[in-house]
């Protein structure tokens, strides 16, 4: 009797999508497919549900819609918008018809990641193969808002329920949840991860990370921002020209007072988000701030709103943090922060009196001086920001990224081009420093994306010093590590 292949797939966020791609792929390859469940499933247009008395008629129109191509079939189910697993007798019937079978063997009510109870997942018997699917973005979300069986995923990752979920928390969800369980169960099938819903490129690496078992230290997150984000506390005279020189720099720009006469949109520039509130709740508004890539600029009326806000976002992560004043009253100032406990390394890590030391007087000329301070700090990273185009694609290809550098390269750590193929014709997105190094990544980054599945992370060196720099043309006295990302859409 003719077996076909029969693949289940299991986890939250993202299986219906992913067993409609695996069905596209399929029937381009002229296979026969069809689309059940083991427990309650979607139910789509053009589903076929068996009739419990004309079981012939239901059989028949399964066969005939497979007769096309493709079928998907289930039983009426009492839950809305919703089919159930398909009878034994049906199920007999109809199988050996298709080519592919994809199974629907988990339930996740829609929410992007789980852990499962002691009955799920419910395996197909006979499947060849076990996809896991979790959705990356759940990372950056708290844990009550994202997932599925909630106690299940605190007990396991050992977190509370407003605890936000990190990366390194969804890699544990599938190893210990689905990954090492399924495998002793099922030992004999084909198990592997795959990265369910990403809003974002950095969502998607890390999804490839898990799938290959790569360490996240490869790379880091603040690589993949697209746009350094600058946080002005305060809204008087220097505070606007701060405002403006931001925005001139392209930061994203927030400013916050607690006057209501001071934050005023119309004294800001057009795209300057602006807050009216008491510095006491500025934590709150911390919250959606990146840390690595924000820069704190504290301008407030006095020295006691300044110290409110500089104690708060101490206990942030930051890329920068800066606070107007005397020298007299900034060193009172962290006197008194050292007093009530934050450490010398934290009070050192602020740039205060802010600026550079380029004798400003007017307001004009101190947001000079702040901005040429936080332009010499972001520079110092070495990190290169990624273009909105790069960071939102799509597509499937290769991410190639500079993850090192050494002596003079044309570009620095951080910087990102991502390579696919459309209609046959190459196509690139960023950069990695153009000419023969580019030339040879893209090369190798087309030679991945032809390998489809089967393409792993790869590391390759470029070393512009040597014999290998002059065949590449680029005789620099440095070098790069490119790391080169396979992405599936």
């Amino acid at each position: 009797m003719h077996k076909p292949l029969i693949i289940s797939v299991v986890g939250a966020g993202g299986k219906t999508t992913h067993i409609h791609r695996l069905a596209e792929k399929y029937l381009k390859q002229g296979k026969k497919v069809l689309v059940i469940t083991t427990t309650h499933m979607y139910l789509e247009k053009d589903t076929i549900l068996e009739l419990e008395n004309d079981m012939e008629t239901s059989v028949g129109r399964m066969k005939d819609a497979l007769a096309q191509g493709f079928c998907m079939a289930g039983s009426p189910c009492e839950e809305e918008r919703k089919m159930g697993p398909l009878s034994d007798h049906v199920t007999e019937q109809i199988l050996p018809a298709a080519d592919v079978v994809l199974v629907e063997a988990d339930g996740a009510k829609h929410r992007l990641i789980k852990y499962p109870d002691s009955t799920e997942p419910v395996i197909y018997p006979g499947s060849s193969e076990i996809h896991i699917v979790m959705g990356m973005a759940a990372a950056g979300k708290k844990c009550r808002d994202v997932a599925h069986r909630t106690e299940k995923v605190m007990q396991c990752l050992g977190i509370k329920e407003d605890t936000v979920i990190r990366e390194e928390d969804i890699r544990t969800l599938v190893r210990y949840g689905y990954q090492e369980p399924l495998s002793s169960r099922y030992p004999d099938a084909v198990i592997r991860f795959v990265p369910g819903v990403c809003e974002n490129l950095w969502q998607r690496v890390m999804g490839e990370c898990i799938r290959e078992n790569v360490d996240f230290s490869i790379v880091r997150p603040e690589w993949f921002y697209t746009r350094p984000h600058l946080f002005i506390c305060g809204c008087g005279h220097v505070a606007g020209k701060v405002a403006v020189m931001g925005q001139f720099l392209d930061f994203q720009v927030t400013v916050m007072d607690d006057r209501e006469e001071f934050a005023n949109k119309k004294l800001f520039p057009k795209d300057c988000e602006v807050i009216c509130d008491s510095f006491e709740n500025l934590t709150h508004y911390l919250e959606e701030c990146k840390g690595e890539s924000t820069y704190y600029v504290v301008v407030t009326r006095g020295h006691k709103a300044d110290r409110q806000c500089v104690e708060q976002i101490l206990k942030r992560n930051y890329a920068y943090l800066g606070m107007i004043g005397s020298k007299i009253k900034v060193a009172k100032t962290l006197e008194i922060l050292r007093n009530e406990g934050y450490t010398r390394e934290q009070t050192d890590s602020i740039h205060a009196p802010i600026g550079l030391k380029i004798g400003s007087q007017t307001p004009e000329e101190i947001a000079v001086s702040i901005a040429a301070e936080i332009i010499q700090e972001k520079n110092a990273k070495q990190i290169s920001s990624m273009s909105a185009e790069l960071s939102t694609v799509r597509e499937t290809g290769v991410l190639c990224m500079i993850t090192e550098k050494y002596g003079s390269a044309p570009r620095g750590i951080g910087s990102g081009m991502f390579v696919y193929r459309e209609a046959g014709r190459e196509k690139i997105i960023g950069s990695v420093g153009g000419g023969s190094v580019e030339h040879a990544a893209i090369a190798q980054a087309l030679e991945l994306y032809d390998q489809g599945e089967a393409a792993v992370i790869t590391e390759k060196e470029y070393n512009l010093s040597d014999r290998e720099g002059g065949e590449l043309g680029m005789i620099c006295g440095g070098g790069v590590k490119i790391v080169f990302f396979p992405i599936c859409s």
